[in-house]
């Protein structure tokens, strides 16, 4: 049919015609008000989740600035991702950061970065950019995906909450709309203004040259820009002795090893925890909750994921693992697995040291999205692994430098001057390493031993804190201990200091109250808690459900704790309470009581024997967690006091 042909318009099909999205009326004003709080900030985030070396880095530096307390309530991030649904781990950790910004009361806004000519070429050759590169499809802030921050009271999770949140999170991502990076700065600027972008912003980027560039032309200060590139080589050269070579207190694979073991720690929750139990306690939880069934069948052609006993993988039996063992090996996998599972086929006459260890059949589909061989080092778990496997290096700078007291099996590979054993002499030496370490445990996680040289590595050494530190320079002034923050404001804030310390007395009454009543078998739900602060000549009594609601808000609580006068000359400083989140939570928590009731009944009697680290419902786990919280407040507090001339804060 020739061009000219009246019926040539006809035998086309029409274009579909493609609106971008409205503007959302309600970021503008939140960007705003992010640029008017007072320690707000707005974090621009730059993430490339297609193999990129940098990949990952820049949302644990987010997670560092949560932790650190930089990254405060009322502050927005923007995150600009090129690349999330090409991988699920990628989008995993996206959806899982998003809904922790939500519920620290930080609000997230999300656009997909495009993707560079060079991007698209190496995926997909000349003949795949068309369908690769795609164009920028809105042109400003206001039109891409918003989720709020939560308020405190709103921002403790079921399980099954927490999992939908993720899930309807996921789901977003996969959805987003394509921002060019000049358009995504130039709009900032419109709505918050030049002064804003030169004091409040900070740009964070995995290697996204074009945010760099963007940010530099609207006014945001070299200092507050920073790319993960740069900051790696600017990092190892700033390690580097007066004559070139490497300094003592640094090795070429430390910074990646503690890096590993930080993000294992973040992923467990267990980045504050020091006791060796505790960590491995909840290492095996997660383990449970996410890691495949080694039993069943192969993945890949290989055995991954982890094998327990039946009773552990029933909780209602409560049988406790007290030690993990890893396996990362090739050519002898597949007789370890057969052996392990044959011992624990016994039903009960399982030996202990089958029954009661957690063995981790490390792979890429071990554990979704998690490296199972760095979570199940940061837990201090035994090894078995081949002479060459790379996890090696690893185990034998955390027995060296971070305190571990894990052991390590090398397997040599058959030939050369290797001798060649039999299976049943491999099965035999196997039970007798595997029964020994068993046994070893207890001293292993018990007996004093701590994370406390591993947590001063991480300080010391890992990138991802420098990286952090260059963006929020003030930051590393002074301790990171718990309760730093309260304390080294005492002088500038009294009002902070004392609202801190009336908080911590009205929380450690609250407990005490709580394990009297749960000691003597009381139902505590509904009772009336009573706490009369000093200064105070009346007191409050209020049942949990009550002392939870008071403790949602920043204001209530400060209210209560200095009083309506103090507090309207003083209304500025809203986000000083420390430990609120923690607090709030463990009351919402126990004023709901959910637990098994098998597993309450065991809690009760382990709190009664003061057997903390044996807690197995979310209750009495939290109570643990804040109960430690407050007593390392109170110890920082009296050496903070020491120091301090005693007339201060009189």
């Amino acid at each position: 049919m020739l061009l000219g042909s009246p019926n040539y318009q006809q035998s086309q099909p029409q274009p579909e015609l493609k609106l971008p999205p409205p503007r959302n009326p309600d970021i503008r004003p939140m960007l705003k008000q992010s640029a008017d709080t007072p320690g707000a900030s707005i974090m621009v985030v730059g993430y490339a989740a297609h193999g990129r070396e940098q990949a990952g880095k820049s949302l644990e530096v987010v997670h560092a600035a949560m932790r650190k307390n930089t990254l405060k309530a009322g502050s927005t991030v923007i995150l600009h991702v090129s690349g999330q649904a090409d991988t699920a781990q990628h989008l995993k950790a996206l959806a899982g950061l998003q809904l922790e910004l939500q519920k620290s009361d930080i609000n997230v806004v999300i656009a997909e970065a495009p993707k560079s000519y060079a991007d698209a070429v190496r995926q997909g050759g000349l003949s795949g950019l068309g369908a690769r590169w795609k164009r920028p499809e809105i042109d400003s802030l206001e039109q891409a995906s918003l989720h709020q921050g939560m308020a405190l009271g709103r921002a403790v999770f079921s399980d099954e909450e927490e999992i939908g949140a993720l899930t309807t999170s996921r789901q977003g991502l996969e959805k987003l709309h394509s921002l060019d990076a000049g358009d995504l700065m130039n709009s900032l600027k419109d709505i918050v203004g030049a002064q804003a972008m030169k004091e409040k912003v900070r740009v964070l980027t995995d290697s996204n040259h074009a945010l760099q560039h963007a940010a530099s032309r609207v006014g945001v200060p070299k200092n507050h820009r920073l790319d993960q590139q740069q900051n790696d080589v600017m990092f190892k050269m700033k390690s580097k002795g007066p004559a070139g070579g490497p300094a003592a207190s640094f090795r070429k694979y430390e910074a990646a090893v503690l890096e590993k073991m930080e993000a294992a720690l973040g992923t467990i929750k267990a980045k504050s925890i020091t006791s060796r139990a505790d960590v491995r306690d909840k290492a095996v939880d997660y383990f449970l909750r996410n890691a495949r069934n080694a039993a069943g069948p192969k993945i890949e052609g290989k055995t991954q994921g982890i094998l327990c006993h039946d009773s552990v993988w029933d909780r209602d039996k409560g049988v406790k693992v007290k030690n993990i063992v890893y396996v990362s090996v090739q050519s002898n996998q597949d007789l370890i697995a057969a052996h392990i599972k044959k011992q624990m086929s016994k039903g009960e006459d399982t030996p202990p040291y089958y029954k009661e260890t957690m063995f981790v059949f490390c792979g890429p589909e071990a554990v979704p999205g998690v490296d199972a061989v760095s979570l199940a080092q940061a837990a201090d778990a035994d090894g078995i692994a081949d002479a060459g496997d790379v996890s090696n290096d690893s185990a034998a700078y955390l027995s060296e430098k971070g305190g571990s007291r894990a052991q390590l099996i090398k397997l040599e590979a058959d030939g050369g001057n290797v001798p060649t054993i039999t299976p049943e002499k491999f099965e035999e030496q196997l039970e007798e390493y595997i029964k020994f370490q068993f046994e070893k445990s207890v001293e292993k996680y018990e007996s004093g031993n701590t994370t406390k040289d591993l947590h001063f590595r991480m300080g010391r050494t890992d990138t991802i804190v420098a990286a952090h530190d260059s963006l929020f320079p003030n930051s590393s002034k002074g301790s990171e201990k718990t309760g730093s923050v309260m304390y080294d404001q005492r002088e500038k804030d009294y009002l902070a200091w004392k609202a801190n310390r009336k908080f911590l007395e009205m929380m450690s009454r609250i407990l005490k109250q709580f394990k009297e009543a749960e000691m003597q078998d009381g139902e505590i739900q509904d009772q009336p808690i009573e706490i009369k602060m000093s200064g105070k000549k009346e007191g409050t009594s209020l049942i949990l459900k009550e002392w939870a609601k008071l403790t949602s808000s920043q204001e209530d609580t400060l209210k209560f704790l200095v009083g309506e006068t103090e507090y309207g000359k003083n209304n500025g400083e809203k986000d000083k309470i420390q430990f609120l989140r923690m607090a709030h939570e463990f009351l919402h928590i126990a004023a709901k009581n959910d637990g098994v009731p098998a597993d309450l009944k065991d809690d009760k009697a382990a709190l009664k024997e003061r057997n903390y680290k044996d807690f197995k419902t979310k209750k009495f786990i939290a109570l643990r967690e804040l109960e430690e919280t407050i007593f390392e407040a109170y110890e920082n507090d009296w050496k903070h006091q020491e120091a301090q001339n005693p007339a201060i804060g009189a």
